[in-house]
């Protein structure tokens, strides 16, 4: 499912670079640097949305994330609580955490940054057959005849 939900938000990406000139990427399993003091913390999200940047700044600074995604597995936990902390902390915009059930994805908690309460806020729980675009930082069309296979 990671690797269907990479290939939506990787069209995506193309095509707000295409519309807008502002570069975006998106890519799988790759580090993400979210902070380096008092040690540094890396994390590696299922999915990540980024502002295109040189190999060079690979690991990725979180500065440059704008959305991760994580797909719920055996650490639930990590996933929804853990994680859902620390990438507040480091100011990445919008997290999504998708859940799975025996046929593929089940839902998708849609999660943006609220300053106000240093931490997440749900936007919307996204559910097989919601039509129309995610909005976020960038406008993903979700699939989810991918995603219930």
């Amino acid at each position: 499912m990671a690797r269907h939900l990479a290939n939506m938000t990787e069209q995506a990406a193309r095509r707000h670079t295409a519309e807008s000139g502002e570069c975006m990427d998106a890519d799988m399993d790759f580090d993400v640097v979210l902070w380096q003091i008092p040690r540094t913390h890396i994390r590696r999200p299922d999915v990540t949305v980024f502002r295109s940047v040189p190999e060079d700044e690979k690991p990725l600074p979180s500065h440059f994330a704008l959305l991760v995604v994580e797909v719920v597995t055996s650490s639930i936990r990590v996933d929804t609580v853990d994680k859902r902390a620390e990438y507040a902390t480091a100011g990445i915009p919008w997290y999504w955490i998708v859940h799975l059930d025996d046929v593929g994805v089940s839902r998708i908690d849609v999660l943006a940054l609220d300053h106000g309460i240093s931490g997440y806020r749900q936007v919307t729980a996204l559910e097989p057959g919601d039509l129309g675009d995610v909005i976020g930082p960038i406008r993903i069309a979700l699939d989810w005849s991918r995603l219930r296979a």
